[in-house]
C-alpha cells in the first residue's frame, strides 16, 4: 500500500529542442519526483501553472497522474526566426602579435605571414576597394602572442594522501531523506575524505524511488613534499600552462615556453615565464 502511495516514474513528453532534464528539473522543484507522497501534491491546474511559471520556453503544459506515474506534456513556443546580421564590418586585432596563418572567407587580406600587428589594425577588410561594394568580413588570423606570468612556488608543499584505512557507511534514501543503515559509531579518523555511491533499484523498466547509499570514509593525512630546484621550475611553467590554456580557447596552443628571469628567496622560487603561442586575434568591428 505505501509502493502504490508515492511516484516511482516521472515521464516527459512533447519535448523538441528542449531537454526533458529541464522540464524534470522543473517539476521536481514544485514537488513531482520519484520518492514523493502522492496524496501531498497540489491540484495538477496548481503544478501545470507553477511548471510553466518556471520554464518560459514553454507555451503550455499539461500534468496528468496514472497510477504511481505521473506524465507530463508539454508544447515548446516556437522561437522567432532571427534575421542574420548583414552590417558591413571588418576584422582586426585585438591584441598584438605576429601573423602565422590567414584564412579569408568573405573580404580581403590587410596582412601578410610574418608582419607584426597592433591592436585595432585591420586583418580582413569588409571594403572591396573604392566604389565597391562592402561586405561582413570573416575569417581567422592566427598570430604568434607572447605572454608572461610572474609566479611564486614553495619548496615545501603540504598534500593529502590516503592512508589506506577507511569505514563505510550505508543509508537508505526514500526520496531525498536519507536513513542510515549501518556504519553507526564515532568516525576515528581526524582527517578523512568521503566518496558516496548510489545504487538503485528496478522492478522491469521501472526504477524504485528507493536508492542504497554507500558512503566510504577514507582516513587522509598531510605530507610535506620538498622540491627541488629543478621540480619548482616545472611546477612553475605548469601553472603558467594553466592558466594560459584558459586565456586562449581550445582553439589556441601553446608552442613554447622559457624562464626569463628567477630568484630563490625565503624558501620560495619567484619566477618570470615566457609562453609563445598560437591563436586566432581576430574580432569583428562594424564600419
Amino acid at each position: 500500500y505505501s509502493l502504490t502511495s508515492v511516484i516511482w516514474n516521472v515521464q516527459v513528453e512533447g519535448t523538441k529542442k528542449l531537454s526533458p532534464e529541464t522540464v524534470l528539473s522543473a517539476a521536481e522543484s514544485v514537488g513531482i519526483h520519484k520518492g514523493a507522497w502522492i496524496g501531498r501534491l497540489p491540484d495538477t491546474d496548481v503544478l501545470q501553472a507553477e511548471i510553466l511559471d518556471k520554464v518560459p520556453e514553454l507555451s503550455w503544459t499539461g500534468v496528468s497522474i496514472q497510477g504511481t506515474s505521473v506524465i507530463i506534456q508539454v508544447v515548446e513556443k516556437i522561437p522567432p526566426v532571427e534575421p542574420q546580421p548583414t552590417a558591413p564590418q571588418h576584422i582586426v586585432a585585438k591584441k598584438k602579435g605576429i601573423v602565422d596563418k590567414i584564412l579569408v572567407s568573405k573580404g580581403i587580406s590587410m596582412v601578410k605571414k610574418g608582419q607584426l600587428v597592433n591592436p585595432g589594425e585591420i586583418l580582413i577588410s569588409g571594403s572591396l576597394g573604392e566604389g565597391g561594394p562592402a561586405v561582413r568580413a570573416k575569417g581567422v588570423v592566427e598570430a604568434e602572442v607572447w605572454y608572461t606570468s610572474n609566479l611564486q612556488v614553495p619548496f615545501q608543499q603540504v598534500r593529502k594522501q590516503y592512508t589506506g584505512e577507511s569505514f563505510r557507511k550505508n543509508y537508505l534514501l526514500m526520496g531525498e531523506l536519507p536513513i542510515q543503515v549501518w556504519g553507526y559509531g564515532q568516525n576515528p579518523y581526524q582527517s578523512f575524505a568521503e566518496l558516496a555511491v548510489d545504487r538503485l533499484f528496478h522492478i522491469g523498466s521501472w526504477t524504485l524511488p528507493i536508492k542504497l547509499r554507500h558512503v566510504d570514509v577514507k582516513e587522509t593525512r598531510e605530507e610535506t613534499l620538498t622540491l627541488n630546484e629543478e621540480e619548482a621550475k616545472n611546477e612553475a611553467l605548469n601553472i603558467a600552462k594553466a592558466d594560459i590554456a584558459s586565456k586562449i580557447g581550445e582553439h589556441g596552443r601553446i608552442v613554447s615556453q622559457k624562464i626569463l628571469q628567477q630568484r630563490i628567496e625565503h624558501g620560495k622560487l619567484y619566477t618570470k615565464v615566457l609562453s609563445i603561442v598560437i591563436e586566432d586575434i581576430g574580432k569583428p568591428q562594424p564600419f
